[in-house]
C-alpha cells in the first residue's frame, strides 16, 4: 500500500519508535500510507534526540551518520528525502505520549 521507498521509511520509523520506549509502552499507527501518524506512549517515551536535526536537511542528516545511535535516524531522514516523504513531530500530545506524522506532499 506504500509508495515505492516510503515503506522503508515507515519501517525505520517503527523501529525507532520501539527504541524510544525504554520502559515499555505502545506503538500505534493511524491514517493511511500517504498520511501516517506513528504514536508512542509509555514511561520515558521519546523519539531520538537527533531526529529534529536530521529532518532539517540532507546536510544535517549526512553529518549525523557514524554518530552512534543517530545513524539510523540519519539514514531514515535520508530515505525520506530521497522518496519525497515528509516527517514532522506532532506537538501537544501529552506527557509520556509522542507522535510523528509521515506524509507525502
Amino acid at each position: 500500500a506504500f509508495a515505492p521507498g516510503t515503506g522503508r521509511v515507515a519501517l525505520n520509523l517503527v523501529l525507532m519508535a520501539a527504541e524510544g520506549l525504554p520502559r515499555g509502552g505502545t506503538i500505534a499507527l493511524y491514517g493511511e500510507p500517504s498520511d501516517l501518524f506513528i504514536r508512542i506512549e509509555g514511561l520515558g517515551a521519546t523519539w531520538p534526540e537527533a531526529l529534529h536535526d536530521c529532518l532539517r536537511d540532507r546536510t544535517s542528516a549526512l553529518a549525523a551518520i557514524g554518530n552512534g545511535r543517530a545513524t539510523q535516524t540519519a539514514l531514515t531522514a535520508l530515505l525520506a528525502f530521497r522518496h519525497g516523504s515528509r516527517i514532522s513531530p506532532v506537538l501537544g500530545v501529552g506527557s509520556g505520549v509522542q507522535a510523528l506524522r509521515m506524509y507525502s506532499p
